[in-house]
């Protein structure tokens, strides 16, 4: 038969585990950035259904947080990894399809005529001013479907 101090190890051990199997479900569960975060004045971003990445084959929604700074001027490339067209523009507000754009040609393609699958754009546009915006797929039900993430701007 086991002492009473063999139990209270397994029992702390299993305590041990609930708690890391819980920070991993917390950091990788479906709507969290596991973390990912996209900075600088090149940014890559890629696109499926229904949600974006740092790379094709880390998609998640929502998608990785954008951290740019105020008066830079930064080019980010949209690649559309999905199998149907998608696009991309920070807005002021994460609606479906909506077109108020946070900074002046901060978008991709349009809902109307938007980056076909397999294919990727590029736009260079000056961030504006410090808040909190969103990045988006403007296409009609992709926003209620996932295809969105933060941006902060400091």
């Amino acid at each position: 038969m086991a002492s009473k101090t063999t139990w209270y190890i397994v029992a702390a051990i299993i305590v041990i585990v609930i708690i890391i199997a819980g920070v991993l479900i917390y950091l990788y569960r479906p709507g969290s950035s596991g973390g990912t975060t996209l900075s600088g004045t090149n940014i890559n971003i890629y696109g499926a259904e229904y949600g974006f990445g740092a790379s094709a084959s880390s998609i998640i929604s929502p998608g990785p947080t954008m951290e740019l700074q105020s008066g830079q001027s930064v080019t980010v490339t949209f690649h559309n990894v999905g199998t149907v067209a998608h696009n991309w523009a920070i807005v002021t507000a994460k609606t479906d399809g909506n077109t108020n754009l946070a900074f002046s040609g901060a978008q991709i393609a349009s809902a109307s005529s938007p980056v076909a699958a397999g294919s990727s754009q590029s736009v260079t546009f000056t961030v504006g001013s410090a808040g909190t915006y969103y990045y988006i797929c403007q296409v009609d039900g992709h926003v209620s479907l996932g295809m969105w993430g933060t941006v902060t701007v400091t």
